[in-house]
């Protein structure tokens, strides 16, 4: 037990709980879904793929703008001032 408590307090498990809880459990719910003969549970986790794709996308865009604007700024304004 001792070796656990030393390992818990040098690894940090926070960056493993968004994974785990928005990509991990719905894939398991999903393909149960599709075992299933029901259609309604196969139209609710189509509709969580949809919607986590278009949130990713969205933060994913949101994330290439910033870094997009944040190192072109800079060089403009060199490029500007040396002409």
């Amino acid at each position: 037990m001792l070796y656990l408590s030393a390992f818990s307090s040098n690894f940090n498990f926070v960056p493993l709980c968004r994974p785990l809880v928005s990509l991990a459990y719905p894939l398991y719910a999903s393909v149960r879904a599709i075992e299933t003969k029901s259609q309604v549970d196969d139209q609710q986790w189509l509709t969580y793929w949809v919607l986590y794709s278009f949130i990713t996308l969205f933060e994913l865009t949101l994330l290439l703008r910033y870094l997009n604007g944040f190192h072109s700024g800079p060089m403009e304004n060199c490029s500007s001032t040396a002409g």
